[in-house]
């Protein structure tokens, strides 16, 4: 990371060429993916020796790096994993165009209406989907700022969150006004987003191509909607580095044993970690799906009508709709 950063810095300050700030543009990508999955991982698990230096890595690898709070995406990413795609209680599934209806997200508090605009979108989203996911940080930048600056939740360290966020907005747009014209900044702010569009096509890969269903999560079916909502990436292994060491996500979050094996690791067929996984999928007669990279966009963007439609659900206990909503106000 460091070095990737060095690079980015450097290859602004010390060089005239474009193609050489192009490049710059393109380390300063590769650097938000691998800060991405830091603050992943550190998020699931302690990674470092104590949890001072945990959270910190946090911060700077989400705030002070990407420019996307840590306190957001964790509250996120555990309603997320509470709630598997889940198209009202999963926060990351409303983004999803393939559900032809008004939904209302039990999260965000409100009704996302099916109206002619939406109706238009989704006729050209096999057009627009790539180009989405280019500029897919926007939409992070905004859900943090969202956050922070509202006062209808508490967030933990708020002020710690936003001196963070200041940093980043700080130093990026110093580092981009260092460029010599106008066109060069703003071609180096859309090739370092475009750059991490890698990282947000692999998330939708892995859930919004997979089954989705109509309200809350059963108590005991926990183990289920993780695994049949959770797609698994047949890519090249020179391709883990951008996909975090995890082409395999469906088998992280139920079975935390196998995140934690080395990424080299996790292809070896003997490996006793995704050993007990595998049988422990096979033993429960969980579902499990995997596609080659990129077919996932292309199921769910052509154009015509939808091979599966999301499943209602029974309900469950209230505690757990309390526990999925973690964004209503108390």
């Amino acid at each position: 990371m460091l070095l990737l950063l060095l690079s980015s810095v450097l290859g602004v300050l010390a060089s005239r060429s474009a193609l050489v700030h192009l490049a710059s543009a393109v380390s300063m990508g590769l650097l938000w993916i691998q800060s991405g999955w830091i603050g992943h991982n550190s998020g699931h698990y302690t990674v470092m020796s104590s949890s001072s230096l945990n959270r910190l890595a946090q911060i700077v690898s989400g705030n002070c790096l990407t420019g996307i709070s840590f306190g957001w995406w964790k509250r996120n990413h555990n309603a997320h994993h509470i709630a598997c795609n889940s198209v009202e209680f999963d926060p990351d599934m409303p983004v999803s165009p393939s559900f032809f209806s008004s939904l209302t997200s039990c999260y965000y508090v409100r009704t996302m209406s099916f109206d002619p605009l939406s109706r238009f979108l989704v006729s050209i989203q096999h057009w627009t989907f790539y180009p989405l996911m280019y500029l897919a940080r926007l939409n992070l930048f905004a859900q943090s700022l969202s956050m922070l600056l509202s006062r209808r939740s508490p967030v933990p360290r708020r002020r710690q969150e936003i001196l963070g966020i200041a940093m980043f907005w700080t130093w990026y747009p110093l580092l981009v006004s260092c460029l010599p014209t106008w066109r060069e900044r703003a071609a180096f702010v859309l090739v370092s987003f475009s750059v991490t569009g890698v990282q947000h096509v692999q998330f939708c890969l892995s859930h919004v191509s997979s089954t989705a269903y109509v309200g809350p999560p059963r108590g005991n079916g926990w183990f289920e909607k993780q695994t049949e909502g959770t797609l698994n990436i047949a890519c090249p292994p020179w391709m883990d580095w951008l996909h975090g060491g995890a082409p395999v996500p469906g088998r992280a979050p139920p079975f935390p044993e196998a995140a934690d094996v080395p990424p080299e690791d996790r292809r070896s067929p003997g490996e006793r970690a995704l050993q007990e996984a595998r049988a422990a999928v096979r033993d429960r007669r969980l579902p499990r799906g995997q596609q080659e990279d990129g077919q996932g966009p292309q199921e769910r963007c052509a154009p015509g009508p939808r091979p599966e439609q999301p499943r209602a659900e029974e309900p469950c206990l209230g505690s757990c709709q309390r526990t999925v909503d973690l964004n209503r106000p108390s």
